[in-house]
């Protein structure tokens, strides 16, 4: 069995669905969290000047999705169905592009932390980005019978879409699946996996 590394910053976000895997499938891993000072002289050091990196044995491995749908490849995480893994891979896509618009909103936070900015924000995302995105995937969940993607089988996507879905609960509503069910219904089938649970239970509370 290979040695794994995972390389983030102390916080959810684009690692989290990483960590769930290695917990779903029983893989040790060491989950290494460095701080923004650590960051500033390290980053040089790494592939892309980015993180999340996973280390495996001599291979340094970039890019968070690509790693997962590697992971889930490695670990028996796929379905047997090509179009069920482009299900799959389309929420990814989705959840990535939704990702991206929102994460203005976390630096606001953080940062400057201006309260009506921050309202701002939150009401654009839950006027429009948010409704137009969740439609989308709550539509793909109906393609398929059973709480996962794919139907009974986890996939990369579940791991990616729950994660992201929890923490955009935490951060901009926690009612934002109220009108999904079909979203409410996959984030509670992955969240309640043991292995899941586990590591959300002894996690770090952090912010995203």
């Amino acid at each position: 069995m290979p040695s794994y590394e995972l390389i983030y910053f102390d916080v959810r976000a684009l690692a989290e669905p990483i960590r769930w895997i290695f917990a779903l499938a029983k893989v040790p891993l060491k989950d290494t969290r460095i701080d923004g000072k650590e960051w500033a002289t390290l980053k040089e050091t790494f592939p892309l000047g980015q993180l999340p990196v996973l280390v495996e044995d001599d291979n340094t491995l970039t890019q968070s999705y690509a790693i997962g749908r590697y992971l889930c490849k490695k670990f028996d995480f796929v379905h047997v169905d090509p179009f069920m893994d482009y299900l799959s891979d389309q929420v990814s896509e989705i959840v990535e592009d939704c990702r991206i618009l929102f994460r203005e909103l976390p630096w606001e936070i953080i940062g400057k932390n201006d309260p009506e900015r921050i309202k701002e924000l939150k009401e654009k995302l839950l006027a429009t980005v948010f409704p137009r995105h969740l439609r989308q995937l709550e539509g793909i969940m109906g393609k398929t019978d059973g709480a996962f993607i794919a139907g009974d089988q986890i996939t990369h996507g579940d791991f990616v879409l729950a994660s992201w879905t929890n923490v955009w609960e935490d951060v901009v509503d926690s009612n934002i699946l109220e009108s999904y069910p079909l979203l409410k219904k996959q984030q509670k089938a992955v969240m309640e996996l043991p292995e899941i649970q586990d590591i959300v239970r002894n996690r770090p509370c952090t912010f995203v």
